[in-house]
C-alpha cells in the first residue's frame, strides 16, 4: 500500500484522510501550516460596509475563509440576510458547502481558482465594490485581475497563515521521507509549500529531501502551488484539473 502524505491544517486532517484511504492508500498527516484569527478591527470594517449596502459583491475563496468569517459574526441570522442584497461568489463547492450551512447559496465559477473567479466576473464589476475575505497569503491574480475589470477592490485577512507552533509532525515526515517510506507527497497552497521547506535549516539535507522528492510522486493544487514547489527544485508535480483536494486524490490514483 502506498504512503500519501498530506500537508494540509489540523482541522482537515480528517476530512483528508477519509479520502486518501478510500482510494486505497495509507495516510500520513503533517501540517505545515497553522491557521490564526486576524484583527477584528479589519472584519469589522467589512461588516459594516455590507450593513451599510456599500459592497455589491463578496468572495470566499475556501472553507477556511467561511468558519473564521462566521465565527466571528454576533448576529448571525440578520447578517444573512444583509449578505442577501449583494451577490455572493464561493471558489469552488466544498467553500460553497461551507456557505449552505448558512442558507447562503453562491455562485460558482467554472474553473476552481482566482483566475476562474476573474473570468466569470470580467464582464460584470466594471464601477463595482467588491469585497473578498480569505487568509493573509491570498493569490494577488484575484485582486490584480478584478481591478483590471474595473472593480474597487477590498481585500480583508479574516485569518492568518503561520508556522505550527509544534513542528514534530512535519520533521518526522522529512524523516520518514528520507528513510524511502513515503511514496507520494501533497501540498495544498503556496505556505504549505514554503513551510515544508523552511523546517529544514540544513542546506545539504535540503538538497536530499529535493532529491527525494525528485523520485517519488508531488502533487500540488493549483499552479501557483505547482510553480513554488519547482522553486525549490522539484521537477515533475502533480496537477488536477479541478483545484479540490478530492480531485488532486483522484489524479494521484489515475497516474499510478
Amino acid at each position: 500500500m502506498k504512503v500519501f502524505a498530506v500537508t494540509r491544517p489540523k482541522n482537515s486532517l480528517e476530512r483528508s484522510r477519509e479520502i486518501v484511504e478510500k482510494r486505497g492508500f495509507k495516510f500520513i498527516g503533517a501540517p505545515t501550516i497553522e491557521l490564526f484569527p486576524t484583527n477584528s478591527e479589519k472584519l469589522n470594517k467589512l461588516k459594516e460596509r455590507i450593513k451599510k449596502g456599500n459592497s455589491d459583491f463578496i468572495i470566499f475563496t475556501s472553507q477556511n475563509g467561511v468558519k473564521f468569517f462566521f465565527n466571528r459574526i454576533d448576529k448571525i441570522n440578520g447578517f444573512v440576510s444583509d449578505l442577501s442584497e449583494i451577490r455572493i461568489v464561493a471558489i469552488g463547492p466544498k467553500t460553497a458547502d461551507e456557505l449552505k450551512k448558512y442558507s447562503i447559496t453562491p455562485e460558482i465559477p467554472e474553473k476552481y481558482s482566482s483566475r476562474g473567479i476573474v473570468d466569470y466576473l470580467s464582464t460584470e464589476v466594471n464601477g463595482k465594490k467588491v469585497e473578498i475575505a480569505r487568509s493573509s497569503h491570498g493569490s494577488e491574480a484575484l485582486t490584480k485581475g478584478l481591478r483590471e475589470n474595473g472593480a474597487n477592490v477590498q481585500d480583508t485577512a479574516i485569518y492568518e497563515i503561520g508556522m505550527p507552533k509544534d513542528t514534530k509532525k512535519i520533521n518526522n515526515l522529512i524523516k520518514r521521507l528520507l528513510e524511502d517510506e513515503v511514496d507520494i507527497l501533497s501540498f495544498t497552497s503556496q505556505m504549505t509549500v514554503k513551510n515544508f521547506f523552511n523546517v529544514i535549516e540544513d542546506p545539504q539535507k535540503k538538497e536530499e529531501v529535493v532529491e527525494k522528492l525528485n523520485e517519488i510522486m508531488v502533487a500540488a493544487i493549483g499552479s501557483p502551488t505547482k510553480s513554488k514547489v519547482n522553486e525549490f527544485g522539484v521537477r515533475d508535480v502533480v496537477v488536477p484539473e479541478d483545484f479540490t483536494f478530492e480531485n488532486l486524490v483522484d489524479k494521484v490514483a489515475d497516474s499510478i
